[in-house]
């Protein structure tokens, strides 16, 4: 009888490739960061009316001044950006509303003042009018 045949050596190899592509797009709201940085210019007015007290005006006047009026810039610039950040997350925040009427809507509302970006959301939502129901707010809007 004959022997079977020996295997001396065997390989073998597979070779794949592949291919994947991906995308990502990132959006940092300034919102919060403007207000963070509206509370931290506040709190350095405090420490220099602080250190001040008592004493005539002098060279940390414009100092004050100029962290005052950092403070209220970017407290208002916070408010905008919100403003903006409302529009920008439309479907999260306005869900009952589908993506082409939330577009529309914000290429009428972009270049208008944030007083009525807010009045415009809360349409949206059903609520009452801000400008209508609130004097100061309409003192704002002339």
């Amino acid at each position: 009888m004959a022997e079977p045949p020996k295997i001396v050596s065997a390989e073998a190899s597979a070779v794949a490739h592949a291919t994947a592509t991906a995308s990502a797009s990132v959006r940092t709201n300034l919102a919060l960061q403007h207000l963070l940085g509206a509370a931290r210019f506040a709190r350095h007015v405090c420490q220099v009316e602080q250190a001040n007290a008592g004493k005539p005006f002098g060279p940390f006047f414009e100092e004050l001044i100029h962290l005052a009026t950092a403070a209220v810039t970017l407290s208002v610039a916070s408010l905008e950006a919100f403003a903006n950040e409302l529009f920008a997350d439309g479907t999260q925040r306005f869900p009952s509303l589908s993506k082409e009427i939330l577009d529309a809507v914000w290429v009428l509302a972009e270049q208008r003042p944030f007083m009525e970006k807010y009045d415009l959301a809360l349409t949206l939502h059903g609520c009452r009018h801000l400008i209508k129901e609130c004097p100061s707010a309409r003192t704002w809007m002339r």
